[in-house]
């Protein structure tokens, strides 16, 4: 028997926990879609060039987004942190988004370094477990992200002046 003061809580939980899931839903169901676009995009370039010679799209370690999308991140920030809740559910959302494609660039770049320094597959195959299933490594992607767009990690923009920002 679970006693009346834990009860409680437990209900009001559920509650909070119904009510913001419902509220993040649509960026949920956008960030299941963004993934299942960027493993075909990513798997099956990798296929493809493996198994024809040819690729659609440059190699996934030299994908770039365009600076400007830093934007996206301070306004969804900025909506989630107005006192109004359908400002904040419509920043939070963005803001979950956002999160999810600097991860995606984050990963790129992570994996543009593992190449650079040759790691081992079997190290490299636990960092990419250790990273992506961490908490703290999805962070720690979009904030290597934010310090490409500012610091040029991977030399891109002083390789070829004349290249896209969008790879």
């Amino acid at each position: 028997m679970v006693p009346a003061g834990s009860y409680y809580l437990l209900a009001q939980s559920h509650r909070y926990v119904k009510e913001r899931l419902t509220q993040l839903m649509p960026a949920i169901l956008a960030c299941l879609a963004l993934i299942t676009v960027w493993l075909a995009m990513v798997l099956g370039n990798r296929l493809l060039d493996k198994h024809t010679g040819q690729r659609p799209w440059p190699e996934y370690q030299f994908w770039q987004l365009p600076e400007k999308l830093v934007w996206l991140i301070v306004v969804s920030a900025i909506l989630a942190l107005i006192p109004v809740p359908t400002a904040r559910t419509i920043g939070f959302n963005m803001l979950l988004v956002a999160s999810l494609i600097y991860c995606f660039q984050g990963l790129a770049i992570f994996l543009f370094f593992l190449n650079k320094w040759k790691v081992p597959l079997f190290i490299r195959s636990l960092l990419y477990v250790i990273v992506v299933f961490q908490s703290l490594g999805t962070i720690f992607l979009s904030v290597i992200r934010l310090a490409d767009v500012w610091f040029d990690l991977r030399h891109l923009r002083s390789q070829d002046p004349d290249r896209d920002d969008i790879i």
